[in-house]
């Protein structure tokens, strides 16, 4: 990755997605996530990667998808870059669509799990919520409550026939979302503060 992205195509129309998916694999992987400190070593070039790809994804002349923008807010928290993940998570919110069952993000292109369709759809919107809900916000979650009550509305109103939602990486996303509000309920409840989610 000598170029600071990662692409599957000659003409690099998914690099920017690729990229903040494997950046953000590669931020967790180097043990780093929200608070905890930087580490010493760059084990394997990881934490080098990792720089060379934020450098990329701030400076792509592709059009961030709600998908890149989610992992790049993510790895950029991760990284310690606080105000660049606020304003890849305002980007973000910016994208947001309405429908009668609630908010939803939506990706032009298929996610790097091949999901497209009502599946990709909610793949999407359930990482856009992870995002939200568990990168630290300077300014208070309140600040992201028009999106997250939508978000979760739609994600929980989407389930297919069988209970789940219709891919391995859609339910995966959808869960993982679930979890990450129920924390952050629990951790607004500990400090007798309101939630995204409104008061509880």
């Amino acid at each position: 990755m000598d170029v600071g992205y990662w692409s599957e195509s000659e003409d690099g129309s998914e690099a920017r997605t690729l990229t903040a998916a494997v950046s953000h694999a590669l931020s967790l992987a180097y043990g780093r996530g929200p608070g905890d400190e930087p580490a010493d070593i760059d084990v394997g070039g990881v934490g080098t990667a990792v720089d060379r790809a934020l450098e990329y994804l701030s400076e792509s002349p592709l059009p961030p998808s709600p998908y890149s923008l989610a992992m790049q807010a993510m790895t950029e928290s991760n990284w310690g870059r606080v105000e660049d993940a606020e304003a890849s998570l305002r980007e973000l919110q910016s994208l947001r669509r309405e429908s009668q069952w609630g908010s939803f993000w939506d990706n032009e292109e298929a996610t790097p799990f091949h999901g497209w369709g009502l599946a990709g759809r909610i793949e999407t919107t359930a990482l856009a919520l992870k995002a939200l809900l568990r990168v630290p916000h300077a300014g208070g979650m309140s600040v992201w409550r028009e999106s997250v009550p939508g978000g979760l509305s739609f994600v929980l109103g989407s389930k297919d026939q069988f209970g789940v939602w219709f891919s391995t990486r859609a339910t995966t996303n959808a869960l993982e979302a679930l979890v990450a509000a129920d924390e952050q309920i629990d951790q607004s409840n500990e400090r007798g503060q309101e939630s995204a989610l409104g008061r509880t």
